[in-house]
């Protein structure tokens, strides 16, 4: 990895961390050991040992657990330990084929995990562009990124649904309630499943991870309806932060395929804001 890539994921990181330190669950998380390793984790954490070990199966499998330096004021100056996910939860995933149903010549969504937040840009095969965002509570669409088109009422849970199914959730999601994460074994031996608690869907998110601990399928119920996630093809992320990614990925409702994307790249901590529009703001 080159120096400069080196430096700059650096600060992203630094950035990254200092946001999810900011969160009010940051104030619950410890130094946890987990096999002589430390991880920044929730305090029940170390009496879940099982199945924080599947998790961080799958957070090395992707590039999602990083070194960091916790500072005195929140953790009495103990040293580094590892940060699972919260300096690699904000992504773009490019590519092309059916996305919700339609197909698209071009397909990018940046995404944010802990926001949480994304702006989905599709330029459909007819050439028309459509972007949608999605910030916690509100959403609305743009003309193109960044320059408001309209106020919408579709539900902001509804159109991050696909987001949550991306293998980068479980991980995310999973740390922060590595204490209560559960694991179970799978009918192929090299396989374990990981039940995680989604708060924002009051419902749990179900992730297979395989034997190089890629996340292979996830899964959820949600208002009456299965969502489902299958990923293949991984490999680094575009600025060779050895951040692994699906470069196909297929995700079905009630077992109907609505996308089957194949990716161009993905890339982790792009430079992406979601600035609230007036009008939003006005609106609400």
């Amino acid at each position: 990895m080159r120096d400069d890539q080196l430096k700059t994921i650096a600060a992203l990181s630094a950035a990254a961390l200092a946001a999810a330190l900011a969160g009010p669950a940051a104030a619950k998380d410890v130094k946890v050991d987990v096999d002589g390793k430390f991880y920044q984790l929730p305090e029940g954490a170390k009496n879940n040992l099982d199945a924080v070990r599947v998790l961080l199966t799958a957070a090395n499998g992707l590039g999602m657990a990083r070194v960091a330096t916790w500072q005195n004021d929140i953790t009495e100056n103990d040293g580094s330990r590892m940060c699972v996910g919260c300096t690699t939860d904000m992504y773009e995933y490019k590519g092309s084929g059916l996305f919700d149903g339609q197909q698209a010549k071009v397909v990018s969504i940046h995404f944010d995990l802990r926001t949480p937040a994304a702006r989905i840009d599709v330029t459909g095969a007819d050439g028309v562009r459509t972007v949608t965002v999605i910030k916690d509570k509100l959403t609305w669409d743009e003309k193109t990124p960044g320059v408001f088109k309209a106020t919408s009422t579709a539900s902001p849970t509804e159109r991050l649904l696909p987001v949550y199914l991306f293998p980068p959730a479980a991980v995310v999601y999973g740390a922060i309630a590595a204490d209560k994460i559960t694991a179970s074994k799978t009918d192929n031996a090299n396989r374990r499943t990981l039940t995680v608690p989604v708060a924002a869907l009051a419902t749990e998110l179900l992730a297979t991870i395989d034997g190089n601990g890629y996340i292979v399928h996830t899964e959820f119920r949600y208002g009456g309806k299965v969502y489902s996630g299958d990923y293949t093809d991984y490999t680094n992320d575009r600025m060779d932060y050895h951040v692994n990614g699906p470069h196909h990925i297929v995700q079905k409702v009630d077992g109907k395929v609505v996308t089957d994307l194949q990716l161009e790249y993905h890339w982790v901590n792009p430079y992406v804001v979601f600035p609230t529009p007036k009008e939003v703001v006005a609106s609400k």
